[in-house]
């Protein structure tokens, strides 16, 4: 009986703890709800205030973002534009001074080649005097070969001369120099050297006028301007192409001073 009772008394206490059990685990999950709305209302309100703080800060960086790459591209291009522009102030210099080179180099060619041309010119005239120096000695030695012979038959001797006055002495003369004086004299024809016959009666005045012989005309003929034309004076001497002749229109006179003739009147001639 005593144990029904405790049966039933527990059987109907059962939903009054059941009852409160509830109530504790409703009163709990209240409770813990309100601590998480006022958790979220508390961060609610922090990140509200500190939103104005967040968009200052995120607006310099954004624009730090932006300006960054456009200061680069502008700092590349200035870059780029300096370098083309040194580039060709270097290129133009590079070109000026290779064209002052050019024509330092064309000025140097053209010297060198008109020294060489006047070197070619007086090496020929030497080879040319030279040739008729041979050629006259040449014909000196055949006609001294012949010249026996012709004495034997009572003819004149080969070599011509120049009329001999009585009393008179002749002097044979080379060309002269700028000053009108004879480089060299002799009291005979050297091969070679002599070009004028000279005639003296008191050794100290003269008439002179150019040797006839073919030898000496050969000779003067080559180079009339060095030969010649100090001495002469006639129409067109400075020109002998085609010519092998020179006539002695007019003597001309020398007087001596110390031991040259000095030239005080022209000779005048002209060319066959």
């Amino acid at each position: 009986m005593k144990h029904l009772i405790t049966i039933i008394l527990l059987l109907a206490a059962m939903p009054i703890w059941a009852q409160n059990a509830v109530d504790l685990d409703s009163a709990s999950t209240e409770q813990s709800l309100q601590s998480r709305i006022n958790d979220a209302d508390n961060t609610a309100d922090s990140l509200a205030a500190a939103a104005p703080q967040i968009e200052e800060m995120a607006q310099p960086a954004t624009s730090t973002d932006d300006s960054g790459p456009n200061l680069l591209v502008m700092g590349v291009l200035t870059l780029c534009g300096i370098t083309g522009i040194v580039m060709s102030v270097v290129a133009f210099s590079k070109i000026k001074q290779m064209k002052v080179e050019k024509d330092n180099e064309i000025t140097a060619l053209k010297t060198a080649l008109k020294q060489r041309n006047e070197e070619f010119e007086q090496s020929l005239r030497q080879i040319e005097t030279r040739i008729a120096m041979v050629e006259q000695e040449r014909e000196q030695a055949a006609r001294a070969n012949v010249a026996p012979r012709q004495v034997t038959v009572g003819q004149a001797t080969a070599m011509p001369k120049p009329e001999k006055k009585a009393g008179a002495s002749q002097i044979f003369l080379s060309r002269p120099d700028d000053k009108g004086v004879f480089l060299a004299a002799s009291t005979h024809i050297e091969p070679g050297n002599s070009i004028f016959v000279l005639t003296t009666v008191d050794g100290t005045t003269g008439t002179y006028a150019v040797i006839n012989d073919a030898g000496v005309h050969q000779l003067a003929l080559m180079m009339p301007t060095e030969n010649l034309t100090r001495a002469c004076t006639g129409h067109n001497i400075q020109i002998s192409a085609g010519k092998t002749r020179i006539v002695t229109d007019a003597p001309g006179r020398a007087v001596k001073e110390g031991r040259q003739w000095k030239i005080v009147q022209q000779a005048t001639i002209h060319y066959e």
